[in-house]
């Protein structure tokens, strides 16, 4: 992470995307792979 400030946002999320080593880009619409976050950091 690049800044203190995106810290709570991480702390407060229920979830993540898993995004690959060589992808660079997301576009709306596609499929991501999730990681649930069963109880909170």
């Amino acid at each position: 992470l690049h800044g203190d400030h995106r810290i709570g946002a991480l702390a407060q999320s229920n979830a993540l995307i898993v995004v690959g080593e060589d992808e660079t880009a997301l576009n709306l619409g596609d499929t991501v792979r999730t990681l649930v976050l069963d109880r909170p950091f």
